[in-house]
């Protein structure tokens, strides 16, 4: 294993109000070298998504139309995937952008939340090189707080010599990067801020699971829609490749011990975000207003009894492997616009496996199919030989992809599409 190099660099001064949208809202598809490893090593070509001015992130705001223009450096195309997007504008199954082009769209986003840019599942080898980006869409009655940061976590494969390792498809890498780079990412905070920290797994099949040290947050947002806020079982954060997870962090006290978010990599506990706690003076007198009521609605009303049933699991004829996909496939299933539907997905294998749907947030039902869970997911992690049941009510007309990939090597990758109509 490369060694993780615990240094650290700092977010900037809090109380840093959620950073400023810039009037060219532009995502540039480019290729940079990057000195993971100090000198001597090699540096590495890896492929990033930015926002405007190179910011590690292209906020829009809910309910309001911006153009957005997507600029490709590289020489092939590329189809760019927001994972979580609801709105009009940004297809979340993806908009080709042509080689050394760029493509305007007016984008309109429908509803807040932390989406991920990822290029086509399709495309593996280009996530492992890095591509991904954040689109964070913000909303006039959001939470108030005083700093909003997001944060990309993607594993790599390197070589010995600090280069890439040049993809052949998906994999575990043996490097981990926090916004691009291997060190600790620190978000200073003083006591009494309200910060919130939006986390996103933009590995291809590592599974993250997050240690909180030294304070407690609260979970408001998963994939990217809000939930009811609460507190993370055992202070530990489960993520998935392509999960997303929204944090509230407040310290209204001087703590005990350093605060940091890290995680288990091979052999070693990798500190992966650092909170250094600013002395005196507190940002302010006294804490944040508590939080009243919930951050997110609990959605359209789901009628269970006259839900369409289908059975999910990545074998059949609707399924097709991802290096022979094709939009003539036959969909899975054809639904009315408004109509519930229960996908019942079965892990067939004794491995882990992850669905991610491209057409609606899936919200958990409970065991006996009699109750729900106070949150939804466009990422579905599977236990082995699990199976689950997941229900959304169709509300975007048009043909919508549903991805399968196996979490242990060969890492296989499925595709299968069902279709939304008025």
């Amino acid at each position: 294993m490369l060694p993780f190099l615990i240094m650290s660099r700092a977010h900037g001064e809090p109380g840093y109000i959620v950073p400023p949208r810039h009037s060219s809202q532009m995502l540039t598809i480019g290729q940079a070298r990057v000195q993971l490893l100090p000198a001597p090593a090699l540096a590495s070509e890896l492929l990033s998504i930015s926002g405007p001015a190179g910011d590690d992130a292209l906020r829009l705001r809910a309910g309001s139309e911006e153009p957005v223009i997507i600029r490709n450096t590289l020489d092939q195309p590329v189809l760019v995937v927001a994972r979580g997007f609801r709105g009009d504008g940004f297809a979340s199954s993806g908009d080709i952008i042509a080689p050394m082009s760029e493509r305007m769209l007016a984008v309109r986003p429908h509803r807040s939340g932390t989406c991920l840019l990822v290029p086509s599942p399709l495309e593996p080898k280009l996530s492992e090189r890095g591509m991904a980006g954040l689109l964070i869409v913000e909303d006039k009655e959001q939470i108030a707080v005083d700093n909003d940061v997001g944060v990309l976590l993607k594993d790599f494969r390197l070589a010995p010599d600090g280069s890439i390792v040049p993809p052949t498809g998906p994999r575990l890498g043996n490097a981990l990067a926090v916004n691009g780079r291997l060190e600790r990412f620190d978000v200073p905070i003083r006591r009494h801020e309200r910060l919130r920290l939006r986390l996103a797994n933009a590995s291809t099949v590592r599974i993250l699971v997050l240690d909180i040290r030294g304070f407690v947050p609260r979970i408001v947002a998963l994939d990217g829609a809000p939930c009811e806020a609460f507190e993370p079982t055992g202070n530990k954060i489960v993520l998935p490749p392509g999960g997303r997870v929204d944090l509230l962090v407040e310290i209204n006290s001087n703590p005990d011990a350093p605060l940091a978010i890290s995680t288990r990599f091979g052999p070693i506990d990798v500190e992966l975000i650092g909170l250094p706690v600013i002395g005196a003076p507190p940002l302010r007198q006294a804490s944040p207003e508590p939080l009243t009521g919930s951050a997110g609605g609990k959605g359209p009303r789901l009628d269970l009894a006259k839900a369409l049933r289908v059975d999910v699991s990545p074998d059949g004829r609707y399924w097709l492997s991802e290096e022979h996909d094709t939009r003539t496939a036959p969909p899975l299933f054809s639904v009315a616009r408004g109509r519930t539907i229960v996908l019942i997905v079965d892990n067939l294998h004794p491995t882990p496996a992850l669905l991610h749907c491209d057409g609606a947030h899936l919200r958990p039902l409970d065991g006996l199919d009699d109750g729900v869970k106070p949150w939804v997911l466009d990422t579905v992690l599977l236990e082995p030989s699990e199976r689950l049941l997941m229900a959304f009510v169709a509300e975007r007309p048009g043909l919508h992809r549903l991805y399968w990939r196996d979490l242990a090597a060969p890492f296989g990758g499925f595709v299968c599409r069902f279709s939304i109509v008025t």
